[in-house]
């Protein structure tokens, strides 16, 4: 399996200081993000697209079908996945060939589950009660409900590990994507979240999902980097 992270660049108040970013700053934010993760050699930095406030981003997204895997039980988006590879069979493709990308959702890593929860869960809620509309509301009303029970990666690194494979075993996706859209956490805790899951959860993650897609991994064959002026 390759991994990636990506943002909706969602653009919303601290839930608890209630500061709101100017779109400048929070697109200055993604930059910020996507610089480490490539020096943390993950495969991709995805920007998605989602239309209307609060989101700045609006992009397409094709080629492999890219399951959300956001505010829904797993067994809705599997559906929906085992769907997909039915029509292509139907049309005479092979369904093993699809190209499944994986969100997990909302991506929330700190070094025990207790303090994963007790950080998150004020953002969490705060933005579920936002979101909640017919089309974007979640069963999951609560962090402990979304990260037990729903698709969101909150915890430790052992757990956020676990509840992969338990998806992968549901989906069969190649690409795992992690959401840093995080309804308001301040910039410098979000940005030591890819560290941490760069650090203990890719690593156990490429050990028990192989890599099964037929190009080159950006993170296994880096492009060379042009040498600093004064060394030439």
């Amino acid at each position: 399996m390759r991994f990636g992270v990506m943002t909706l660049i969602d653009n919303v108040p601290d839930a608890r200081s209630g500061h709101l970013p100017t779109p400048h700053d929070r697109l200055r934010e993604v930059i910020e993000l996507a610089v480490p993760a490539e020096e943390l050699d993950l495969d991709a930095f995805g920007v998605g697209e989602r239309h209307g406030a609060p989101f700045l981003s609006s992009s397409p997204w094709g080629g492999p079908v890219f399951a959300a895997n956001v505010i829904q039980p797993v067994t809705n988006y599997a559906r929906l996945i085992d769907r997909y590879r039915a029509h292509r069979a139907a049309y005479g493709h092979d369904p093993s060939a699809a190209v499944v990308v994986g969100s997990g959702g909302t991506l929330h890593a700190a070094a025990d589950d207790r303090t994963a929860r007790r950080e998150f869960a004020p953002y969490y809620e705060a933005a579920v009660a936002a979101r909640d509309v017919p089309g974007n509301n979640t069963p999951f009303r609560s962090l402990d409900e979304a990260a037990d029970h729903g698709p969101a990666l909150v915890g430790s690194p052992g757990r956020i590990v676990d509840k992969i494979v338990q998806q992968h075993a549901a989906y069969g996706h190649a690409l795992q994507f992690f959401s840093l859209d995080s309804a308001g956490l301040p910039f410098h805790r979000r940005a030591e979240v890819p560290r941490l899951t760069a650090a203990e959860v890719l690593p156990q993650l490429r050990h028990d999902l192989p890599d099964t897609l037929p190009w080159p991994s950006a993170a296994v064959t880096p492009v060379p980097r042009p040498a600093p002026e004064a060394a030439r």
